[in-house]
């Protein structure tokens, strides 16, 4: 499997900067520490939906959900600047193209939850460092989903596809 250039995973954070300015003025107006527990219930949400899915594999039964998810991620990835080279530095190619949507879930889930206690830890003022934490957490999450496209597919038009989709009104 050959990696998603750097240039690729640049463009998609810069287009995701654009289509949030446009289309998420609501959570984009948010200070940050909201923001991103906003994203972090959208993580949640997939990773419920992905381990309730039919379980099929990844490619056929889950491929929407898991663009829905790294948009999130590009969306998190832009709120605390992380660029495209650490991204592609943590992802490892793997075989999750063999995976059902329940394992990938299961995959996702220690990452979404240690970037939920992270949010729930800054609610109570717990002693962590809740960048390095979160940052952590959100690179893992993306770093999981992006070897999904090394193989199959265009990530950069899928992702594009679903912008068009919420910016239409198809998606709310």
């Amino acid at each position: 499997m050959k990696p998603v250039p750097t240039g690729d995973i640049q463009k998609l954070l810069s287009g995701q900067i654009a289509h949030d300015a446009r289309f998420h003025r609501d959570i984009q107006g948010l200070t940050l520490g909201p923001r991103l527990q906003h994203l972090t219930l959208h993580f949640a949400k997939y990773v419920g939906r992905l381990a309730e899915s039919s379980d099929g594999a990844v490619q056929t039964t889950a491929r929407r959900t898991l663009i829905d998810c790294l948009i999130i991620g590009f969306s998190a990835c832009n709120a605390l600047g992380i660029d495209a080279s650490e991204l592609l530095a943590t992802a490892r190619p793997t075989h999750h193209e063999s995976l059902t949507a329940s394992q990938l879930a299961i995959l996702l889930a220690g990452p979404v939850g240690r970037l939920a206690k992270a949010c729930e830890a800054l609610d109570h003022l717990e002693d962590l460092a809740y960048a390095s934490h979160m940052r952590r957490a959100i690179v893992d999450i993306v770093a999981l989903l992006l070897p999904l496209w090394s193989a199959h597919g265009s990530l950069a038009k899928e992702v594009r596809d679903r912008w068009e989709a919420i910016e239409s009104g198809q998606i709310a």
